[in-house]
């Protein structure tokens, strides 16, 4: 049976009902103050559109004037905000383009608040996938918003923002640790991926209690906790800060420590530290498994999953996600085990999957290329086929929307990877290759020949690192 579906205009004519009719009968007052507006609506269609507003406009429930209008208010959202919210009950529509990053964050809190889930999720999604630079430099920001922090339409914004803050922790409680509130704290604490070994957590934790307990005296103007005069210290602000950690001290993994391993910069704190139960004076904070970060030296966790989504062919979207479909296991290093080719076919060859990774010489450039089958040795040299391999360059590794990435392209699938003793990893006809048999590291070329973008602006480079992972897709 065929069916015309004609939803556009329809969203035009709705939307003339909240612009030009005059059979409302509902008068919505919102906000406060200075910052006041009434709209006019129409009480069928608000029902319709929000579970908030069906129950809110019931019989029951509505307050009416002389006239018979029904009266309501709604002091805690924004006019400008319920103006937006508003246009999209009737009319289903809404460009986000032309709102600031924080003007989404109150649509969603308002959305949420109205129970409008269609439009909580899309906003969500919006800002995940197009505001993730603006995500990147406010998670704090983002987090300290209470209201945001239990929604449970905005778990993924929230879950986002505490993966950026465990990426680089030490620096950031270093730096804004006071920012940071404690429901924040205990958050990123029980999250599995922090990059930090316990004892730094450990000691960062507690000058962040130190410093929440906003006496000047007891971190003299030194976050170093090694510096710290615990001397002029009275009973009373260990007791403070015992209070204040109270929460975060059970959540910081490690194995027991017994009193005589504990480190003598925290030996002054060992009372917090060491429960009245706990046999043989043992630091009793149980041990929850830790994920390993990437043993590389080259990249981090963020770069890992970059060109997971890579190889997943996600690049469409800017999210990353810690929860990726590949692990890596490290293959070869080249300051460990050598740059020759006989060390990387050795290692690497029959492998399955690789990623390759190249740091440049004097730019600090990352470089590399997926190979989703396996190297392999011969003696003359022959040509791979596949259609999923590519090439990247990440630059330093700090900006990563100014990525590049490159495919191979489909009129040279035949000829994606060249495969011989004595190169190392080559992508393409010189795309990029490691071909200098006795050192890797040396006379490394790229020149954009069979991969869809030219990756490095030079055809000629050495490298001061390299590794190799084998890739492991973790869903099988």
């Amino acid at each position: 049976m065929n069916t015309g579906e004609f939803y556009e205009s329809l969203s035009i004519d709705l939307n003339k009902l909240l612009t030009t009719c005059d059979d409302y009968n509902v008068i919505i007052g919102v906000g406060n103050n200075d910052d006041y507006k009434k709209f006019q609506a129409h009480s069928c269609i608000l029902r319709a559109r929000s579970p908030y507003f069906h129950s809110a406009l019931s019989k029951g429930w509505v307050k009416r004037n002389e006239e018979g209008m029904i009266l309501f208010e709604k002091s805690n959202i924004k006019p400008k905000i319920f103006e937006c919210i508003l246009e999209y009950i009737y009319s289903g529509v809404i460009k986000l383009d032309e709102y600031e990053s924080m003007f989404i964050i109150d649509l969603i809190i308002a959305s949420d608040e109205l129970i409008l889930t269609e439009l909580c999720k899309y906003a969500q999604e919006y800002l995940l996938d197009n505001r993730n630079d603006w995500i990147s430099s406010n998670p704090i920001e983002i987090l300290n918003n209470s209201t945001v922090f239990y929604l449970e339409s905005c778990k993924e914004l929230i879950n986002y923002c505490l993966e950026i803050l465990c990426d680089d922790l030490l620096f950031i409680l270093q730096n804004c640790g006071k920012k940071i509130n404690e429901q924040i704290l205990v958050e990123i604490l029980k999250r599995d991926e922090i990059q930090l070994d316990e004892m730094s957590l450990l000691k960062c934790v507690i000058i962040w209690g130190i410093e929440k307990i906003n006496n000047t005296k007891l971190l003299n103007g030194d976050k170093n906790i090694l510096n710290l005069d615990v001397t002029k210290w009275i009973k009373k602000d260990f007791i403070d800060l015992e209070i204040i950690l109270e929460n975060c001290i059970p959540l910081i993994r490690t194995d027991l420590i017994s009193h005589r391993e504990l480190p003598t910069e925290l030996q002054p704190f060992e009372r917090m530290l060491i429960k009245n139960d706990c046999p043989n004076n043992q630091l009793s904070i149980s041990r929850i498994p830790l994920v390993d970060p990437i043993d590389s030296v080259i990249i981090k966790w963020k770069h890992a999953a970059l060109i997971s989504k890579w190889i997943n062919r996600q690049e469409h979207t800017k999210r990353l996600c810690r929860k990726e479909s590949y692990n890596f296991r490290l293959l070869l290093r080249g300051t460990r085990d050598g740059f020759t080719s006989q060390k990387f076919h050795e290692l690497c060859d029959n492998k399955g999957a690789t990623i390759v990774l190249m740091r440049v010489a004097n730019t600090n450039q990352i470089i590399g290329g997926y190979n989703p089958v396996s190297w392999q040795g011969g003696l003359f040299g022959k040509w791979i086929k596949t259609s999923d391999s590519f090439i990247f360059n990440i630059g330093e590794g700090i900006d990563l929307n100014q990525a590049v990435l490159s495919r191979i392209h489909q009129d040279h699938y035949s000829m994606a990877l060249f495969c011989a003793d004595v190169r190392g990893p080559s992508f393409g006809c010189h795309d990029l290759w490691m071909p200098n048999f006795s050192n890797l590291s040396l006379k490394c070329t790229s020149r954009h020949s069979y991969y869809v973008n030219q990756i490095i602006d030079t055809t000629k480079f050495n490298v001061e690192e390299y590794e190799v992972f084998q890739v492991f897709d973790v869903r099988k």
